[in-house]
């Protein structure tokens, strides 16, 4: 009787802990489906301010290669000037001769920075 009553005892044991499972299962599923709705909003919003950061990041790209691209240009044309004053003297030219050329190079290479943010002040976002 009394092995009859410890293996009845272990299965009841077993069935119990079958139905907490299942019990578990089911209220977690009804958690999840009661919950959904909130994240999907949740994840429409993230969605969207991701995609606003992706824009935002690419205007920062977009501004820094203007940037860029003003100053290699703005030193490219300081450069010129120099390499035609220097062709200039070669040819026999004074120094004094060119010294409104010469100052004008310096003066175009050294606002360089100034010249460049001026240029991505005045240049529409992408």
């Amino acid at each position: 009787m009394r092995i009859t009553a410890d293996i009845m005892h272990d299965e009841v044991a077993q069935l119990i802990d079958r139905l907490a499972d299942r019990l578990a299962a089911k209220l977690g599923q009804l958690l999840i489906d009661g919950l959904k709705p909130y994240f999907e909003k949740e994840l429409k919003v993230m969605a969207q301010i991701d995609d606003e950061l992706a824009a935002v990041q690419a205007n920062v790209t977009d501004s820094g290669t203007v940037i860029d691209s003003a100053v290699v240009l703005i030193n490219g044309i300081g450069a010129q000037v120099a390499a035609a004053v220097a062709a200039a003297i070669a040819a026999g030219a004074t120094p004094a001769e060119l010294q409104a050329v010469t100052d004008l190079g310096t003066a175009i290479t050294a606002k360089s920075g100034q010249l460049a943010a001026a240029v991505a002040a005045n240049t529409p976002a992408a």
